[in-house]
């Protein structure tokens, strides 16, 4: 059975996972170039770095490249490491 913890911890995840996929589309990405806010504003969330991009909008953009190498080598090493185990298995075993 599923308990409340494992109901929210999980609803973070997906949650997490689904703002970092659609970052780029909810988030404009910042002009590094023409920064127009001061340093330490409190106006943000997570508040502004030392040139003054937002440091919540700098979370979002970064968590989606973490998600497209974090999962497919998830994926990756699950299937190569259920491979070599049946490998493994097979050959001690002598099936």
């Amino acid at each position: 059975m599923l308990s409340g913890r494992k109901i929210a911890a999980g609803s973070w995840l997906v949650g997490v996972t689904i703002a970092a996929l659609l970052a780029p589309a909810s988030v404009p990405a910042p002009d590094l170039l023409h920064t127009t806010q001061a340093p330490f504003q409190a106006g943000h969330w997570l508040g502004t770095d030392p040139q003054g991009l937002d440091v919540g909008v700098s979370l979002l953009q970064g968590s989606r490249t973490v998600v497209f190498s974090s999962v497919p080598a998830t994926v990756l090493t699950l299937l190569l490491g259920q491979y070599w185990v049946a490998q493994l298995v097979t050959g001690v075993i002598g099936l």
